[in-house]
């Protein structure tokens, strides 16, 4: 312990403020995790019944589900939370985001040209 001038032991620093629960980020991350159950709960039907995969998966949705309390969800933050998980996934893959706009072109082919209107013919405007 380091002394003073006089040769007294100095007392031990203390922090300058008491660490605070963040209570916004502890629902934020409630949020998501509700937001991932969500997304677990509809993906289970695509899984074969009796395989050892759709077990697991029942075992995790429940287990989850027991540890969740309902969270009051802000409309806004749920939207914002949907718009980040799409920029984040067309980050990812510029190109697969390329092909989920325009699929039917090829990539890397140029765009196609848009079609002449159909112009009529001299018998029909007789």
């Amino acid at each position: 312990m380091p002394l003073d001038i006089a040769g007294i032991p100095k007392p031990p620093a203390l922090p300058v403020a008491a660490p605070q629960a963040q209570h916004g980020n502890a629902a934020a991350a409630l949020q998501k995790v509700q937001a991932a159950l969500k997304l677990l709960e509809e993906a289970i039907p695509g899984v074969p019944m009796g395989t050892p995969m759709h077990a697991k998966l029942l075992k995790v949705i429940t287990e989850i589900a027991k540890g969740v309390e309902e969270v009051h969800q802000d409309p806004a933050l749920q939207v914002q939370q949907l718009l980040q998980a799409a920029r984040a996934q067309s980050q990812g893959s510029p190109m697969a985001a390329l092909q989920r706009m325009y699929p039917g072109q090829a990539p890397g082919a140029p765009p196609a040209m848009p079609q002449p209107a159909a112009s009529p013919t001299p018998a029909a405007a007789a």
